[in-house]
């Protein structure tokens, strides 16, 4: 099954691996991993949400085109920042919006995508320490830092174009 697109201007023959790779290439993002594949396990977890079914009882299941497209675009251009990005899992609300969630021992950072964009996209960061949201200029350079917190290395772990 396909996501309940909010605007039509995907074509709903085209298998999800064809929707991805459109979309990538549309963002000018070529290299999403650090390894050969074409695109890493979170990206690959949010491009199987597209295979889920439409609703159940309790609401949507399968995510909009909205949050498809504003996941896939932030966490590939985060993770394509990474040299070894962490792992994260994806799922969706009864909206149809797009949850990511990375942890590392007892941290944690969650990119939240709304199923339309009438809500803000936010990432929330938990730790020991303290928890914190962002909910205004959320971009994937932000992502990026907060992944960096996550595996504890900071911005010195980019990747350097060559």
């Amino acid at each position: 099954m396909f996501p309940t697109f909010l605007r039509y201007d995907w074509d709903a023959t085209s298998s999800p691996a064809a929707i991805v790779s459109a979309q990538l290439k549309a963002e000018n993002i070529t290299d999403v991993s650090a390894n050969s594949q074409p695109w890493s396990t979170t990206v690959s977890r949010i491009v199987d949400l597209l295979e889920l079914e439409q609703e159940d009882d309790y609401g949507v299941l399968s995510p909009t085109q909205h949050s498809f497209k504003k996941a896939l675009t932030m966490v590939a251009a985060a993770e394509r920042q990474l040299s070894n990005p962490p792992i994260g899992s994806a799922t969706t609300d009864s909206e149809g919006g797009i949850r990511v969630t990375w942890r590392i021992g007892d941290r944690e950072v969650r990119f939240v995508c709304p199923a339309t964009n009438a809500r803000p996209v936010y990432i929330y960061v938990g730790g020991p320490d303290h928890s914190n949201v962002m909910n205004e200029n959320v971009t994937s350079a932000a992502l990026t830092e907060r992944l960096c917190w996550l595996t504890n290395r900071g911005r010195s772990t980019e990747r350097t174009s060559t």
